[in-house]
């Protein structure tokens, strides 16, 4: 399986889903214009939004509205597996 998988349909241009396991991918600060939803299936992650920091664990979901500065690092050492649903 692919570290990184993201699953789009032509029928649902609008819609994107992005499955992820892997312990050593961190974002940058970045945005996105569609609204993004995301649940952590393992690990944890420091998400920093809007100036904010949050631990977001295990089971956890998180949302980051479109065009809201946001960024993510997994926790060291652990794994880090999540789901992110952005429409």
């Amino acid at each position: 399986m692919a570290n990184v998988t993201f699953y789009r349909d032509e029928a649902l241009p609008f819609l994107e889903a992005k499955r992820c396991h892997k312990n050593d991918l961190a974002y940058q600060k970045h945005f996105h214009e569609e609204y993004s939803i995301g649940l952590i299936d393992e690990g944890e992650t420091q998400a920093w939004c809007d100036g904010v920091l949050w631990r977001v664990e295990t089971g956890r979901m998180i949302s980051f509205p479109p065009l809201i500065l946001y960024a993510c690092q997994p926790a060291e050492d652990a794994q880090w597996k999540y789901k992110m649903l952005a429409f």
